[in-house]
């Protein structure tokens, strides 16, 4: 009986030892995620990865300034104990986006120019200027009776013709062979020279004829040009010269012509507006400043 009972242990010993031989014993504690334990046991179950933190939100930019980058998340551990299950854990979202750059400003604006000098005003007219303010008046001129635009000297291809034009000379071998610069006709105070250059004379007494010399007074016999008193026959004799000769309002009316005001004016002319004139002309001319 006791030999049977010592049998039992013995099976029973082996079936035992078979057992462990077939499983195993655990090799330690459970292994961390993914992995298999070491010595065959199950795989411990892995550790949660720690989720990557969301990245910092971008500060508000400033007009014109760069937005920062949020930080990202740490990186998930691996598992312990065994193969890290699934690689490391996704790293945070990225920080906000940067901000949009403010606006450039607008640029200033330039301030308004101020007007160009040049001359300005109103000339003074020519008929009202003194004898002394005419000469120097630009459109002006003490020949009231000499008016228009005298003939160009390059005009002339003779040299009769360029000699008889106030202010132009013959040069006869230059091209063109009349040079100079015409005199105006507002300075030509005599009829010929007047007319020769161009210009229309105006004369400042007119008429059809003058009285005979012999119906003139004593007195008055020396304002006829023509005329002169004759003391043997005590009258005034000779030939009366045209109303044209006439060159003052009394040799006119003394010869029983017409007098013209108008062309007997101390400065005749179109006194040149102030707006055509250059800074040095400018002041000289009445009426007229530079600004």
């Amino acid at each position: 009986m006791r030999y049977q009972k010592a049998l039992v242990w013995v099976v029973l010993g082996l079936a035992a030892g078979a057992a462990s031989v077939s499983c195993g014993s655990s090799g330690g504690e459970p292994a961390a995620a993914g992995g298999s334990g070491v010595g065959g046991g199950p795989a411990g179950s892995g550790g949660l990865l720690p989720k990557g933190g969301s990245g910092g939100t971008g500060g508000i930019v400033a007009k014109g300034g760069t937005g920062g980058a949020g930080t990202g998340g740490a990186v998930g551990g691996a598992g312990t104990g065994g193969v890290p299950a699934g690689g490391a854990g996704t790293g945070g979202l990225a920080g906000g986006a940067a901000g949009a750059a403010g606006a450039a400003g607008a640029a200033p604006t330039g301030g308004t120019g101020g007007a160009a000098m040049a001359c300005r005003g109103t000339p003074v007219p020519c008929s009202v200027l003194t004898s002394a303010q005419c000469p120097g008046t630009d459109g002006c001129g003490l020949s009231c009776n000499c008016s228009g635009t005298p003939t160009a000297c390059n005009t002339a291809m003779m040299s009769t013709d360029c000699n008889k034009i106030s202010g132009c000379t013959w040069s006869g071998g230059g091209m063109p062979p009349c040079g100079g610069t015409a005199t105006r006709c507002l300075d030509l105070t005599t009829q010929t020279p007047c007319e020769d250059s161009g210009c229309t004379w105006t004369p400042s007494c007119s008429g059809a004829s003058p009285l005979p010399c012999e119906v003139t007074a004593q007195a008055l016999c020396p304002n006829r040009p023509g005329c002169g008193w004759n003391g043997g026959t005590s009258m005034c004799t000779g030939t009366p010269s045209p109303c044209t000769a006439a060159m003052t309002a009394l040799d006119c009316a003394t010869s029983g012509c017409t007098w013209n005001a108008a062309t007997a004016a101390a400065c005749c002319g179109t006194a040149t507006p102030c707006g055509g004139l250059d800074q040095s002309t400018c002041p000289t001319q009445p009426g007229c400043y530079w600004q």
